[in-house]
């Protein structure tokens, strides 16, 4: 009888401390896996990245928009976005430039694009 009573508390102490191990390697890769979009955002707007989201819009002069993350309410207008990159709600980091011309829909300034790429959130 007591060696079926230390059979059982073997395995219950065994089975504690496997499912601890688990949780610990759950938390340490999801910090991780933080850790380097932080890096990485921190890196692309070191060099100029901004982020953004792609949306279609209504208007019948430009199909999609472009709304920054950093910038409430503000919507550009992308002349010269390719076709990989147009759906409704592509997140990205991109790099533009103010344009000086007429708009060509109403509440987006118009931007010409020199450096686009997806970003993960």
């Amino acid at each position: 009888m007591t060696l079926l009573k230390t059979s059982f508390a073997l395995l219950f102490i065994l089975a504690i401390a496997c499912n601890s191990t688990k949780n610990s390697t759950d938390s340490t890769t999801e910090a991780s896996s933080t850790a380097v979009e932080t890096s990485t955002a921190s890196a692309m707007m070191t060099n100029g990245f901004e982020k953004a989201e792609i949306m279609t819009s209504n208007e019948e002069g430009c199909p999609y928009v472009l709304k920054m993350v950093n910038m409430e309410d503000e919507l550009f207008d992308p002349i010269n976005l390719e076709t990989s990159f147009q759906s409704n709600g592509e997140k990205v980091w991109v790099k533009y430039r103010r344009l000086r011309m007429a708009n060509r829909c109403n509440g987006a300034s118009p931007v010409s694009i020199e450096s686009i790429q997806q970003r993960s959130k």
